[in-house]
């Protein structure tokens, strides 16, 4: 069960990245205090991640889709975040405060490749697995946040850049995996 839980742990960090918010937090997030911004990007991530835990497998039955389908539309979707992560392509920001924090909370830790990850775990590991490793990529993304200013004081932007674009890569092998094993499902049924 803990390798399981410490799997789970690290490819929804991977997914979150929680380093390519950093940058984008702290200009949202200066004249505010952090834990204050921090619980409220992640509180939305929680709550998204959370619905998604619970009810994404009701949602998948009432739209007939099956698992291997949303493995390779999940490896797709994974692909193209980690496309954007590797590129370094900027989101859009939003100009008010709690919507911006907001958006650091979902789509960014917690948009569909979180999503559909989430659903995918489910299904291989059960509720209560994947509620503990996703319990603990949000504390991480709660403390890496927290942290921010020292991270990137340390790390600096290009520090912090080439680790999202690490995170990139490792989410491309994901999502290669993802579709892989989707196409396989698909063509030995």
């Amino acid at each position: 069960m803990v390798t399981a839980v410490l799997r789970v742990f690290l490819s929804l960090l991977v997914i979150m990245d929680p380093f390519g918010s950093i940058p984008i937090f702290l200009s949202s997030s200066k004249e505010i205090e952090k834990r204050w911004a921090a619980s409220y990007s992640v509180g939305v991530a929680s709550l998204v991640f959370f619905l998604f835990l619970f009810l994404g497998g009701a949602l998948l039955e009432l739209l007939k889709i099956d698992l291997p389908s949303l493995q390779v539309a999940g490896g797709i979707i994974l692909g193209a975040l980690a496309l954007q992560l590797s590129l370094g392509l900027p989101p859009s920001k939003p100009r008010e405060l709690r919507a911006f924090l907001a958006l650091i909370g979902t789509p960014m830790l917690t948009g569909p490749g979180t999503i559909v990850s989430t659903m995918l775990f489910v299904q291989e590991y059960g509720h209560l697995v994947v509620g503990l490793g996703g319990t603990l990529s949000l504390v991480t993304c709660w403390i890496l946040l927290y942290l921010s200013t020292s991270i990137q004081r340390v790390l600096k932007d290009e520090g912090l850049e080439i680790l999202s674009k690490i995170m990139g890569l490792l989410l491309t092998a994901i999502a290669v995996r993802l579709i892989t094993t989707g196409i396989k499902s698909l063509w030995s049924a």
